[in-house]
């Protein structure tokens, strides 16, 4: 963001232009498999007039496209109005989202150095008078920064932080993605020096045990990019009912609509599982679905499962198997809790 926050953003000059590019960037999920946009504006970009213009951008982007995910970066220290007024706009005195962006991510990058900042925005209301974050950031809310050659013990203590806080997770600077045809990092920065995936070797545990210590993650798996991708298993159920509701075989995941959750095949941690409960938040080969097989080796879509449309799922009909990928049954609206079959 630094290097393009020289000069104005043509696009931010005035609300009709900005309103203008957020026509465009709602159509970049269906265009290219963009899922969101991080609005990185620094420098003397982010001017005040700057500020006013890109919530106009956010309020239309989001009236378009209520599934692309607005993500802003701040400066530790808030010190770029335009940041500040998202941040502003985007929540409430009291803790509460206002819908305009999905998360803050605080631009440190020094070891744990950016946990000392969760405080500038999480608890704003409580700083100096004239502070200029007048709102407080939900903590869940706030994701912080690390650096991709960042050592295992770092890693393990950010991770280990953010759980008894309650951030949201954490934002490397930076960590490419792996071209397989080419077997290097497709696009980097800097030679590569801060580079998570050039590290991968001797950090990717310290990662992996990170994803794990808060939930249901991918597994990190070894670089190895001969792999062949594994075909998609047959049977078996990717996401189970606890309780009471497991004896109706039934599985409620209203609260966790407009999200997607995720699991690695029991038999094959290349494998992984999403699904966005009620909601086509996902993307496969150009396509925005609610359930996907993806292979995390090659990082590529296998298969799109299933897709919602008009309170029903649509299951994915594989003709070579001559199978229903994805099938819900027992009540198909979100509220009604439903079973799974796979």
């Amino acid at each position: 963001g630094q290097a393009y926050s020289t000069k104005a953003w043509p696009w931010l000059a005035s609300s009709s232009a900005a309103e203008s590019m957020a026509a465009e960037v709602a159509t970049w999920d269906t265009k290219y498999g963009c899922d969101g946009v991080d609005l990185d504006i620094e420098g003397s970009a982010g001017s005040q007039t700057a500020g006013n213009n890109l919530v106009a951008f956010a309020k239309k982007l989001r009236e378009l496209n209520p599934n692309m995910i607005i993500t802003q970066p701040v400066y530790g220290s808030p010190q770029i109005a335009a940041e500040n007024t998202m941040v502003n706009q985007g929540f409430t005195t009291n803790g509460q989202s206002l819908g305009l962006i999905d998360s803050v991510g605080i631009m440190v990058y020094n070891d744990e150095g950016s946990l000392a900042w969760v405080k500038d925005y999480g608890n704003a209301t409580s700083q100096w008078d004239g502070f200029p974050i007048k709102v407080n950031v939900p903590y869940s809310d706030i994701i912080v920064g690390i650096n991709g050659n960042a050592g295992s013990g770092s890693i393990a203590t950010m991770a280990s932080d953010i759980k008894s806080q309650g951030l949201g997770g954490m934002m490397t600077w930076l960590s490419s993605v792996w071209d397989a045809t080419k077997n290097k990092p497709a696009f980097t920065y800097g030679g590569g020096a801060m580079d998570a995936t050039k590290t991968n070797t001797t950090t990717g545990p310290a990662w992996e045990k990170a994803l794990q210590s808060w939930g249901p993650m991918p597994t990190y798996a070894p670089t190895n990019h001969t792999t062949t991708p594994a075909p998609i298993p047959i049977g078996g159920c990717l996401f189970q009912s606890q309780g009471a509701d497991s004896q109706n075989h039934q599985l409620n995941l209203t609260k966790y609509q407009g999200t997607a959750l995720a699991k690695v095949d029991d038999n094959n941690q290349e494998i992984v599982y999403e699904i966005s409960p009620c909601d086509n938040i996902l993307t496969c080969n150009n396509m925005t679905v609610m359930s996907t097989a993806i292979n995390i080796v090659e990082m590529e879509c296998m298969s799109y499962l299933s897709m919602w449309k008009g309170g029903t799922t649509i299951p994915h009909y594989d003709s070579t198997e001559k199978i229903w990928q994805f099938i819900y049954t027992n009540g198909q609206q979100c509220n009604n809790g439903f079973e799974t079959i796979f």
